[in-house]
C-alpha cells in the first residue's frame, strides 16, 4: 500500500520544519527589537511584497513538478534529468528577467504597493527592493530542487536548508552589534543564497545529472503550466489580497502593515508545524496514486490527512485565542517593540486565527483535485472566494481595523472550502459529503476540545494578560490536558492509519 512510512517521515520533517520556523521567529524577534514597528518595517514590508508577489506566481507554476517528474521517470530516469534540467534553465532564466525587471521599476512598484507611505519611506522601500535583487533567483533555485527530492520521496531535505539559511541570517545579524534594515534586508538574501546549495547535495547524491539534449522541452512545459494553473490562481489571488491588505493597511496608520506581516507570520508558523508537512507529503502520495489510476485510496488518504489536520491545528487555535497576546508580546515586545504594537498584532491574529483549518484543509483539497487532474474546479473556486473577500478588504477596515483586513482572508477560505465539499458531493451525489465531513471531527473529537475551553477559561482568570510566562507554561499545559483527554475518549491522530 502507498503510504508507507509516512507517520515516521510526518514526524521527522514536523520536527525540523519547527527548528526552521522556530530559527525563523528568532530572525523577526532580532528586526522586531532593533527596529520595531514603525514606517521603515513598513517599506521593508512593502518592498518584500514585490518580490514575494513575483516568487510566488513563478513558483506556483513549478508546483506541478512532482507529478510532472513521477510520470517522466516512467520512461526513464534520464528522461525525468532531462526534463528537471530543461525546466531548472528556463525558471532560471525568467526569474532574472523578472528581478531586473523589478529593480529597474522599484519605485513605482514600492509607490504602487504603498500609496500611503510617506516620500522618505518609498524611497527606503525602492532600495531594499534593489537590495533583494537576487531574492528570486535563489527561491526559485531551492523550490526547483526541493520538489526534485520530494519526487524521489526525500522531504526533509527542504525544511535542513530552510533551517540552515534562517540560522545564518540570526548568526549575522548577532553578529552586527547594532544591524539596520539594510542590514537585515541583506542578510535575508545571503541567508537565501545558502539554502539551494544545501540542497544541492541531496539532489546530487540521489543520483540526479546534468542532461541538456533538447533546452527547451515544449510538452513538459505545456503540462507544468495547465497543471499549475490552480496553484498559480490560488497563489495570484492570495498574494493580491494580501498586497490589497497593505495597501488598505497604510492608511491606518504607521505599523499597521506591520502588524499584519507579524501576525501572518505566526499563523504561517503554526500551518507549517502543525500540518503542512503533511500536506506536503500526502501530495506526493496523491501524485503517485494518481499515476496508477488507485484514486479510492487517494479519497481514502484526503479524508484521513483532513481529519489528522483537524485534530492538530484546533487546540492551537484555541490556546492563540485565549492567550494570544501574551504569547506575543513574549516573542516580541523588547526593544523598540511597544506594548501597543502587542496589541495590534493580536488584533490583526484574531482576524488570521479564524481562517487557519479552513486553509490547511484547502490547501489538501488543492493538492487533491490537481492530482487527479480537476483544474477548472480549483480555478473557478479560488477567483470566487478571493473576488469576494477582495471586495470586502476596504469596508471591514473601514469598520473593525486592522482585524476586518486579516478576518477578508478568513472568508476567502470559508467559502472556497465550502465550495470544494459542494462540488464533492455534486461530482458524486453526494455520497462523500457524509464521509468528508464525518472524517474532520465527531462527537468524541469535540469532548477534549470542551475540556480545552473550559481549563482555558479557568487559567485565563487566574493568570494576568500581561504575565508572559506563566501563560506559556499555561498553554502547554492545556495542550497536554487536551492529549490526555483524546487519549481517554479514544481519540487517535491516526497518521499510522494513513500508513
Amino acid at each position: 500500500m502507498i503510504g508507507k512510512g509516512i507517520a515516521g517521515t510526518s514526524l521527522a520533517l514536523l520536527l525540523f520544519t519547527v527548528a526552521s520556523r522556530i530559527m525563523g521567529m528568532l530572525r523577526e524577534v532580532l528586526l522586531a527589537s532593533e527596529i520595531g514597528m514603525n514606517a521603515y518595517t513598513d517599506a521593508f514590508n512593502i518592498s518584500q511584497s514585490g518580490i514575494t508577489l513575483m516568487t510566488a506566481i513563478i513558483g506556483a507554476t513549478c508546483l506541478s513538478l512532482v507529478p510532472l517528474l513521477l510520470r517522466s521517470e516512467k520512461q526513464s530516469p534520464e528522461r525525468r534529468d532531462q526534463v528537471f534540467t530543461s525546466l531548472f534553465c528556463i525558471y532560471m532564466l525568467v526569474s532574472l528577467v523578472v528581478a531586473i525587471a523589478l529593480t529597474l521599476f522599484s519605485e513605482n512598484i514600492c509607490s504602487f504597493l504603498g500609496p500611503s507611505l510617506s516620500d522618505d519611506a518609498q524611497v527606503l522601500a525602492g532600495n531594499l527592493l534593489r537590495i533583494g535583487f537576487f531574492k528570486i533567483n535563489f527561491v526559485m533555485a531551492s523550490t526547483m530542487f526541493s520538489y526534485y527530492l520530494q519526487s524521489r520521496s526525500i522531504f526533509i531535505a527542504s525544511s535542513l536548508s530552510l533551517f540552515l539559511g534562517n540560522c545564518t541570517v540570526v548568526a549575522l545579524l548577532l553578529l552586527m552589534p547594532s544591524p539596520s534594515i539594510y542590514d537585515y534586508t541583506f542578510f535575508t538574501v545571503v541567508g537565501l543564497g545558502v539554502q539551494p546549495l544545501v540542497l544541492l547535495v541531496p539532489v546530487l547524491r540521489v543520483g540526479y545529472r546534468p542532461r541538456i539534449r533538447k533546452l527547451f522541452e515544449v510538452k513538459a512545459m505545456r503540462y507544468l503550466l495547465i497543471a499549475s494553473m490552480p496553484f498559480m490562481a490560488s497563489m495570484l489571488f492570495f498574494e493580491i489580497q494580501t498586497m490589497a491588505g497593505r495597501a488598505v493597511a497604510t492608511s491606518l496608520g504607521d505599523g499597521v502593515t506591520s502588524s499584519l506581516d507579524y501576525a501572518y507570520k505566526l499563523v504561517q508558523m503554526m500551518c507549517a508545524c502543525v500540518t503542512m508537512s503533511l500536506n506536503t507529503i500526502l501530495f506526493t502520495k496523491f501524485s503517485a496514486l494518481a499515476v496508477k489510476g488507485e484514486l479510492r485510496e487517494t479519497s481514502r488518504l484526503l479524508m484521513l490527512g483532513g481529519r489528522v489536520q483537524f485534530l492538530l491545528i484546533a487546540p492551537a487555535v484555541l490556546i492563540m485565542c485565549f492567550f494570544g497576546e501574551p504569547l506575543i508580546a513574549l516573542v516580541f515586545q523588547r526593544g523598540e517593540f511597544t506594548a501597543y504594537d502587542t496589541h495590534v498584532v493580536n488584533l490583526a491574529l484574531r482576524g488570521y486565527l479564524l481562517c487557519i483549518w479552513p486553509y490547511v484543509f484547502c490547501d489538501l483539497f488543492t493538492r487533491f483535485f490537481v492530482s487527479i487532474e480537476k483544474y477548472k474546479v480549483v480555478n473557478i473556486t479560488c477567483a470566487i472566494s478571493y473576488i469576494i473577500s477582495l471586495s470586502l478588504i476596504y469596508p471591514l477596515s473601514r469598520c473593525l481595523g486592522v482585524f476586518g483586513i486579516s478576518f477578508s482572508f478568513t472568508i476567502a477560505q470559508i467559502i472556497m472550502l465550502v465550495s470544494y465539499i459542494v462540488y464533492i458531493g455534486k461530482d458524486n451525489n453526494g455520497k462523500y459529503v457524509k464521509k468528508i465531513i464525518s472524517s474532520l471531527a465527531s462527537w468524541r473529537d469535540a469532548i477534549p476540545l470542551c475540556i480545552l475551553f473550559v481549563l482555558l477559561e479557568c487559567f485565563l482568570m487566574v493568570i494576568p494578560e500581561s504575565n508572559h510566562l506563566p501563560a506559556l507554561g499555561a498553554s502547554c499545559l492545556a495542550y497536554i490536558f487536551y492529549i490526555a483527554a483524546m487519549k481517554l475518549c479514544g481519540v487517535r491522530i491516526a497518521l499510522s492509519d494513513i500508513d
